[in-house]
Formats: C-alpha cells, structure tokens, sequence
C-alpha cells in the first residue's frame, strides 16, 4: 500500500450507527488526533519482534482526554470505493461534513468559498438567471455580459452610494448610464487615443534624433574613405593631402554651423586659405560651396596625372555621400514636427492631468493624492521628452555634441596625413558636451 492509497483514517469501519454514536462520542470529548507518521513500501526498515515489516501508520492524540480508536482503520481507496461512497453519500444526506481540517483552517476555507460564490453571481447574473430558466448562453455572448456587469455594479455604487434602493433606480438612470458609459466607453477611448498620440509623438523624434546621428555617422565614413584614397592613389602629393584633409575638417564645423544657424567663420579660418574662405563664407550654403572647392581641387590633380579616371570615379562615390549626409541632415532641420500637432499634445496632456484627480476620487479615495501626481507626471514626462529629441541639432543638453563630432572626425582624418588637427577637444560643461 502507497500513500496515493490512503483514502480515509479516523472513520470507523462498523456500521452507520456506529459510526454516529462514536464520532458524537468524539465530539464532544473534543479529541484531536493526527497522523504522526506514515511509512509505505516497508521491507528493509523498521518491524516487530516476529520479523514482520508491514506498511504502518503511527496515530498521536495532541488533546487532553483518551481517544477510543476501536473500530478505526485504513481504507484503500481502490478496494473499499464502493464502501466509501456509500459512507460519503449517508453523511450527505444527514447533512454532516467529513473534513480532515481543524476548525481555523476549515472555517477560512468555507469564508473564502462563500466569498467566490458571491462575486460569481452578482458578476454573473444573466448567466445564472439562464442556469435557473435551463436557456443554455453562448460564450460569445456569455463574456461581455460578465464584463458589463462586473464594471456597472462597482461604478453604480460609487456614484449612488446610500441613496440607491432597490425599485428605485429609476431615479439615477442618466447617471448610472453616464458612469457605464465613462467606465467602458469614454475613459478607454481618452486614454488609448491619449497614449497612441504620445507614442506616435515620441516615435517620431526618436527617429530624427537617431537619423541625425546616423548621417553624421556616415559622414565620419565616408570622410575617412576619402581621406585613405587621397592618401593612398595621391601619395607623392603631399599638398594635395594637405588640403584634401583641412577641407573635409573645414566642411564638418561648417555642416554644423548651418545646421544650428551661427557664423562658420571663426573655425572656417583656421583651416582654409583666405580666397577659399572669403568664396565659402558668402555662399548660402557653405559645406555646398567647400565640396564643390574640393571636387576642384581633385580634378585638378587629376589632370595633372596624380589620379586616373577609375580613382577619380572612387573618390567622387564619396563626395556623393558626403552630399547625401549633408542633404539628410538639412531636412531634418528644415522640417520639424508640425506646429498644431505639438500644441493640441501638450493641451491634451494637461487637460488630461488636471481632470485625473477628480476621475480618481470617487475610486481610490484619499490615495488620489499619491496616485495622481505620479500618473500625471508619467505623461508630463512623456510630452517633454518628445520635445527635447524632436530638434537634434540644437544646443540643449539632450541634444547632438556636433562640436565633438567635429572634432572627432578632424582628428581621424589628420591622422591618416600626419596633420595636425586645428581644433582642441570641447570642454565639457555641467556634464554636457555640446
């Protein structure tokens, strides 16, 4: 016998009587007897002094007065089913309970039962008013009956508090429609139209901000190719070098100069001579004009039998995607997010936190005052980090550092010539690096 085969342990094994007679006894003595120990499968362990190792269960009475076990035994559940059955069927019909609980744990399980048997009706009353009519309710509409009634029943309450009674719901029906409404129609609606918008938002600066970033990536790419290719197919030239490297330095700081609308003379000086400055400052686009002086300057060299076509096809590949980095980035400046959009967000926003507190009074009561601030705050933030991202190029912390860029791809393309960059590493300030 295993322990799977224990089916009953205390119920004596006599007649309906008997058994009544007996467990009154116990009753009222009020005996509280347990099972101790239960050892299964015993045939190396331990046995009585005839040798004999039989499966054994070891009883302990925890109470004060003397148990009577005559007559008690154990049932194996497979060949006393019937047996057992009946015993279970004859205490139903006295209406008696066979529990192995003690009166704590058996009182909790009932409350929890009563508990869960009372949410499901009031929850589900259509369904159980079918039950008793014997109308069989299909799922498909079983389930939103359900939902219905377990968000009426709650909201309905809250709003008519003591003043409801039965037979007179009549009274508050346009406001019991309006929170059944509010509770599934209204508040859904704001908020996922509210959250679809602040995510559509925040998508979209997060892209610009991170094809900002990937453009001037590219051009750190596509300004070294250029730089190897010079040095590599040009490598007698050193001037041209010279010139090739100072021109794509020069062509960074004016890129980010255009980009944030400031004068790109003070560092376009430093690197480029001064019929080349005077001709890029006057241009209105002045990283336009500084490709167009350098294409010159390679096509001179191949004129004069430093370059061959086929290298001069290379290197015009990454003039192309210097052009096309710059392009990118200028559309990026030159078309921000629409004007209306950003303001009907932000009112949305806070119209939206100024009306939470008194949705949240009636449900959580004084807890509003914690929980409101921090859902507002969540959507507040929400709307300024769309705003702060939204604009790339511009000088505020959360911004691109463009000065250290420049810096760092000057410096990547004078290593490549054994030049010395021009500009010295931006200071950070307030642990920011513009």
């Amino acid at each position: 016998m295993t322990l799977s085969s224990i089916a009953l342990i205390g119920v004596p094994a006599a007649t309906a009587d008997e058994q009544q007679t007996t467990a009154e006894q116990n009753t009222a003595a009020k005996p509280s007897v347990i099972i101790n120990e239960v050892y299964a499968g015993n045939t190396k362990a331990a046995g009585d002094p005839d040798s004999k190792r039989c499966d054994w269960a070891e009883l302990k009475n925890t109470g004060s007065t003397d148990v009577d076990v005559k007559g008690w035994g154990i049932y194996d559940s497979i060949s006393y089913k019937k047996d057992l059955g009946e015993l279970a069927d004859a205490s139903l019909r006295r209406k008696r309970l066979v529990s192995y609980l003690d009166d704590e744990a058996l009182e909790l399980s009932q409350r929890r039962l009563f508990r869960e048997s009372r949410t499901a009706l009031e929850e589900n009353g259509a369904n159980t008013l079918f039950l008793v009519l014997g109308i069989p309710l299909p799922k498909v509409i079983l389930k939103p009956i359900s939902q219905l009634a377990a968000a009426t029943t709650p909201m309905a309450l809250i709003i008519l508090g003591a003043s409801f009674k039965a037979g007179s719901y009549h009274e508050h029906l346009p406001q019991l429609i309006g929170c059944i409404l509010g509770r599934l129609i209204i508040v859904p609606t704001i908020m996922l139209s509210l959250a679809i918008f602040l995510g559509f938002r925040n998508s979209v600066s997060y892209d610009r901000y991170w094809e900002a970033r990937k453009q001037w990536g590219n051009l750190l790419i596509a300004a070294r190719s250029l730089t190897r290719q010079v040095a590599s197919f040009a490598s007698a030239d050193r001037e041209l070098q010279r010139r090739v490297a100072r021109s794509l330095g020069a062509f960074a700081y004016a890129l980010k100069h255009q980009l944030r609308a400031t004068d790109p003379r003070a560092d376009l000086a430093c690197r480029l001579e001064a019929d080349m400055l005077e001709r890029v400052c006057a241009a209105r686009f002045p990283p336009s004009a500084l490709l167009l002086c350098l294409a010159t300057d390679i096509a001179t060299a191949q004129k004069a039998g430093c370059l061959s076509d086929l290298q001069l096809q290379s290197i015009d590949r990454n003039l192309n995607l210097l052009t096309e980095a710059s392009g990118a980035c200028e559309r990026i400046a030159n078309t921000p997010i629409p004007y209306t959009y950003r303001v009907l967000m932000n009112r949305t926003v806070m119209v939206y936190c100024l009306l939470l507190p008194v949705g949240l009074a009636n449900a959580i009561g004084w807890l509003t005052v914690l929980v409101g601030p921090f859902i507002a705050y969540t959507f507040l933030a929400l709307d300024v980090i769309g705003e702060q991202i939204e604009e790339p190029f511009g000088n505020e912390p959360n911004d691109l550092a463009l000065a250290a860029m420049c810096h760092g791809i000057e410096l990547s393309i004078c290593e490549l010539v054994g030049e010395t960059p021009r500009s010295s590493p931006p200071e950070v300030v307030d642990y920011v690096m513009v």
